[in-house]
């Protein structure tokens, strides 16, 4: 049995139509971080064991299956890449940390460094000195 891993969302294989599918985690671990802080579950999960369901995904999301539309046959729905769960959450998408946020704390971090480094080696060639 499937079940939604989002926060609250009742959805599971057994009692969904045919229509619902369900959705594994990118294996990019950043959009994976994004994917597991959009179910906002109380506890730690792993994201490759859970699925997210269609409901959480816009009709655009998905490629287009021009075989299966052509053929008759059962259509498969993937994910385009880098899509990212986005309707039906408990909270609003602008709370997610974007990759320019992380960015800049890394580069604070960096230059934080560096000050200290700096500060050592001034310390060390003051030293040397005496």
């Amino acid at each position: 049995m499937l079940r939604c891993a989002v926060q609250n969302y009742k959805n599971f294989s057994e009692k969904t139509s045919s229509d619902v599918s369900y959705h594994t985690s990118p294996k990019d671990a950043r959009l994976s971080k994004v994917w597991k802080f959009t179910c906002t579950r109380k506890y730690d999960f792993n994201t490759q064991a859970v699925r997210v369901c269609s409901a959480h995904f816009a009709l655009d999301d998905f490629v287009r299956d021009l075989q299966a539309k052509h053929t008759g046959q059962e259509r498969r729905r993937h994910l385009k890449p880098n899509v990212v769960p986005h309707l039906n959450l408990q909270h609003k998408m602008e709370d997610v940390p974007s990759a320019r946020s992380d960015r800049l704390k890394n580069r604070k971090m960096k230059q934080k460094i560096i000050g200290e480094i700096s500060d050592c080696m001034k310390q060390v060639a003051g030293d040397t000195n005496i």
